[in-house]
């Protein structure tokens, strides 16, 4: 596909020496998708979790009868989710964008991409983008939770446990998606699931419209 260079490397370092316990952390709290599944998507919908993780939300997606994949780059993560969830053996795939596996079942009604973005480097940004549209039907939604706000951050970007943070505003993503054919649908403002201060998280969602030419 023409791309070589993944995610950032250092964090998926992180996610895989820690997967245990970053599981049982957000498996034992709930999911900001338990309220917004009935407003976003319809029974049957055909959706991808990109950076699925723990494997939790995947698994909601699931039993509430949509037909859910999902796709992440760490082992570590991807054998605690199919421990912890194994109905969805079959239905998680090893990747990261934009070189996602060509067995992953696209195209889809919905991607749905929670706190990943800021972990993309700017240099990977539009091929990433790219990546997504590639993956949705005309009309479908991209719906992505992003960090506008983390407070502790390096001069380098870092957290203490080294993994890269860019804190992009709304404005800044729609712009990038809407020359890609999306448009701005919905923006939900949401709090830390985990109660964290000086943490802030916005979920956007752009709907497919059609072809569109990316902006440099």
């Amino acid at each position: 596909m023409g791309y070589n260079i993944p995610m950032d490397r250092k964090t998926i370092a992180y996610y895989n020496r820690e997967a245990s316990e970053i599981a049982e952390r957000y498996n034992s709290i709930e999911s900001p998708l338990q309220t917004l599944i009935p407003r976003l998507f319809n029974r049957g919908d055909k959706i991808l979790d990109i950076g699925c993780g723990s494997g939790r939300d995947t698994a909601l997606m699931l039993g509430r009868d949509l037909d859910a994949y999902g796709v992440d780059p760490g082992d570590a993560l991807l054998t605690e989710a199919e421990r912890n969830y194994p109905e969805l053996t079959g239905r998680l795939f090893r990747g990261s964008l934009p070189d996602l596996p060509l067995t992953i079942p696209s195209p889809f009604d919905h991607l749905y991409m929670s706190a990943v973005i800021m972990h993309i480097p700017d240099t990977e940004l539009h091929a990433c983008a790219d990546a997504l549209r590639n993956l949705l039907k005309p009309g479908g939604t991209l719906v992505l939770s992003h960090c506008p706000q983390r407070e502790g951050l390096g001069d380098d970007g870092r957290d203490e446990d080294g993994r890269l943070f860019i804190l992009r505003s709304s404005g800044q993503i729609v712009l990038l998606f809407e020359g890609l054919g999306f448009r701005k649908k919905q923006l939900f403002k949401n709090s830390d699931s985990l109660g964290r201060e000086g943490v802030r998280w916005e979920t956007l969602v752009l709907e497919y419209r059609g072809e569109g030419k990316i902006f440099f």
